[in-house]
């Protein structure tokens, strides 16, 4: 795929549950086992659809909360989740899934808005 919407990162281009690295580059140490010497790798980094759920987990969190502060505002924060959900749409149409999701947000946003509104409304008017 070819679009910007999403930054290229190192674990794109590796197969899943194969290692990150090679044998050589991993942190290693020998160990005295039954009158031998044996090699020990200490740290095998393979990527597992955990590992991607944690990175696509933290594109999500860097859209709702850009330098780690979350966005206070919810409108603010939905427009923003809403404008996500567009650019990956526009970046590569395949993804009819998240047009849709960016209508069905921008809705859900707008009947929390008008909910509010109406709670507002009927607190000023005594009724609660």
């Amino acid at each position: 795929m070819t679009n910007n919407c999403f930054p290229h990162l190192i674990s794109d281009d590796l197969p899943l549950h194969k290692g990150a690295h090679t044998l050589d580059k991993c942190k290693c140490y020998s160990t005295d086992r039954y009158d031998n010497t044996e090699k020990l790798i200490a740290v095998v980094e393979v990527l597992t659809c955990d590992c991607l759920w944690r990175i696509y987990q933290r594109e999500a969190e860097h859209i709702v909360a850009p330098g780690g502060v979350l966005i206070a505002d919810p409108i603010a924060r939905n427009r923003r989740i809403n404008a996500a959900y567009a650019a990956l749409w526009r970046a590569d149409d395949r993804f009819e899934w998240a047009g849709l999701a960016a209508f069905a947000s921008k809705q859900v946003g707008c009947g929390l808005l008008h909910a509010a509104t109406g709670m507002e409304q009927i607190n000023r008017a005594g009724f609660v």
